[in-house]
């Protein structure tokens, strides 16, 4: 079989989905390829009994600027909506419960002290609050000021060694399941940035893989083809798959940069380096308990819960998904684990029940006596979860950019492009197709 197609995105994440999405609302003709039988990469959600689990990605915020759009346009908007917002920080037993729209809680749970939470505001507002309409949460090469100093050392000197300990540090594992020590202050910038204008946690009624799967429906999408090789030519694009050839004018090539590396045929040298980005691992676990089972009271309002990485849990954060959406189980509670980064490259070769018992620690010093009311689990294996953000990364993206030209035909999108939330490798699939469009139009 040989197909012929103008435009061919590879990838049916959430950055080839919009990628294809703005291609479509352009009038240009896009067809999807997808090597699975679902769509939505990490961005996807299964139901199990009466619950509704998030496997990958977790939560949007009212501070993304892409995917609200995408949700408004696929005719998703009711069922965008804000969670509970106390989130637990953990250190050892203790829980500190914070709220964004409650700043003065990082001093009242003894989080920071009163000089530290001064300092933090005032140099929040300082180094952002006057930037607002210029700042890109989502586009990585905005922040590249930022990029030749770690980001630990960033914070320190900024806002002190409490702010970066107690805090920050915590930020990137529980979300990111990274290092601050061993990232860009690119990231860390964009994240205290992020957090100075309060941001509010939201999800989808139907689960986070509602989206892809809404835009895939309106969207010509293959599943099930797997794309072996990719090779660019003087007319065109070579597209090799296990179910026959394609030629297309344009491909947009958006899976992780593992998987890009091994597809695309004779890459130049900055593509190549994108190529090299490493990822964090984790997993999700999920447990959906008994009806006689509940979080202690203390912690009940909150919706998530993310451990400080000085304590070398295996685990990096959880969620109570009923204060994520009342339905996400009706009777019950379900509750998602992520592993960090560290435990899940030791862990994930391990079978589901090794892995819960190796986490029962973490997790019952939070939630005690869970594991006697677990009615059913669900365990969703992530070695390419995040894409990290050591010094140096932005630039690798600014080049990459500035150096494409309108007669290049093969065109990089996803997360490894952007910052490691699902905005961001949205915004690179905006990027993507922006190019193809001006060099289509040529």
């Amino acid at each position: 079989m040989n197909e012929s197609s103008q435009i061919i995105v590879v990838g049916a994440g959430i950055a080839g989905l919009t990628a294809a999405w703005q291609l479509q609302k352009s009038g240009i003709s896009v067809e999807v390829l997808e090597a699975e039988s679902i769509v939505g990469g990490r961005m996807q959600s299964i139901r199990v009994d009466d619950a509704i689990i998030d496997s990958g990605a977790q939560f949007l915020s009212n501070i993304y600027s892409v995917i609200p759009k995408l949700i408004q346009e696929a005719g998703l908007s009711d069922s965008y909506v804000a969670t509970k917002e106390w989130v637990g920080l953990i250190s050892h037993k203790h829980i500190a419960l914070i709220h964004s729209k409650k700043p003065w809680h990082l001093v009242s749970s003894h989080l920071l002290s009163v000089a530290d939470f001064f300092r933090l505001g005032l140099n929040q507002f300082k180094i952002f609050a006057l930037k607002k309409k210029s700042l890109s949460f989502n586009d990585i090469t905005t922040w590249i000021q930022y990029d030749d100093i770690l980001a630990y050392d960033w914070i320190v000197k900024n806002f002190g060694k409490s702010i970066a300990d107690e805090l920050t540090s915590t930020l990137i594992n529980g979300f990111y399941f990274q290092s601050l020590k061993e990232s860009s202050a690119s990231l860390a910038a964009a994240v205290v940035g992020f957090s100075a204008y309060k941001p509010q946690t939201m999800t989808l009624t139907g689960g986070m893989g509602s989206l892809p799967k809404k835009m895939a429906e309106q969207l010509n999408v293959k599943v099930d083809v797997r794309v072996l090789s990719i090779e660019e030519n003087s007319t065109g694009v070579v597209i090799a798959t296990d179910s026959g050839t394609y030629q297309a004018d344009h491909v947009i090539l958006a899976v992780p940069a593992p998987n890009a590396k091994k597809i695309l045929r004779n890459p130049d040298a900055h593509t190549s380096a994108l190529f090299d980005t490493t990822y964090s691992s984790s997993a999700t676990i999920s447990f959906l308990t008994q009806d006689d089972w509940s979080p202690p009271e203390s912690i009940s309002c909150a919706y998530g819960f993310l451990f400080k990485p000085r304590w070398n849990t295996r685990v990096a954060a959880m969620t109570i998904e009923n204060n994520k959406c009342a339905s996400r189980k009706t009777q019950g509670y379900l509750i998602n684990i992520m592993l960090s980064d560290l435990w899940a490259k030791k862990m994930l070769h391990l079978s589901d029940d090794e892995i819960v018992a190796e986490i029962r620690s973490d997790v019952e010093n939070v939630f005690p006596a869970i594991y006697q009311h677990i009615q059913a689990k669900n365990i969703f294996r992530w070695e390419n979860a995040m894409p990290c953000t050591p010094i140096g990364r932005a630039k690798l993206v600014k080049d990459y950019r500035d150096s494409r030209v309108s007669t290049n035909r093969v065109w990089l999108a996803g997360d490894y492009l952007g910052f490691p939330w699902t905005d961001s490798a949205a915004q690179t699939g905006v990027w993507a197709s922006s190019q193809v469009i001006q060099s289509y139009l040529l």
